[in-house]
């Protein structure tokens, strides 16, 4: 099945919006329901990011990035979900609370590393499918 850009962008948003959420949620959880400014830095890797596919979405540099940014989304929610599940609810420790410093950290760094990474795959994979085609219809 192949989705068109915009349902890339649809998943996307609201797999970003769900992380930051889910993040805000185990804060707020591991905290005892306590709210105050640090839960501003809890948010801001999904903010930045959302601004970055933003950019990158809107300059259409290629049909790949939103596949791209989408699949990126998805990793990042993937990382917080396992990351913030095992270390808050599973595996709890007195130093379960250092997750809500160094996961925004991680991916604040490695979301748009990670999103050169899959868009550099992608546009490979693609230059190799194209040239399989042409190599196809030569035969």
């Amino acid at each position: 099945m192949i989705f068109t850009i915009k349902i890339y962008r649809i998943i996307e948003h609201a797999v970003i919006i769900f992380a930051a959420i889910f993040s805000l949620i185990m804060m707020l959880f591991a905290s005892q329901w306590d709210l105050d400014i640090s839960y501003l830095w809890t948010i801001l890797p999904y903010g930045t990011f959302f601004l970055i596919s933003y950019i990158f979405n809107n300059r259409k540099l290629s049909n790949i990035v939103p596949i791209a940014t989408c699949v990126t989304s998805i990793l990042i929610f993937l990382f917080s979900l396992i990351v913030y599940i095992d270390g808050i609810l599973i595996h709890t420790s007195s130093t379960s609370a250092l997750l809500f410093l160094f996961v925004p950290i991680y991916i604040l760094f490695g979301g748009p590393l990670t999103l050169g990474i899959i868009f550099w795959l992608l546009k490979l994979f693609n230059r190799l499918r194209k040239r399989e085609n042409i190599t196809d219809i030569n035969n």
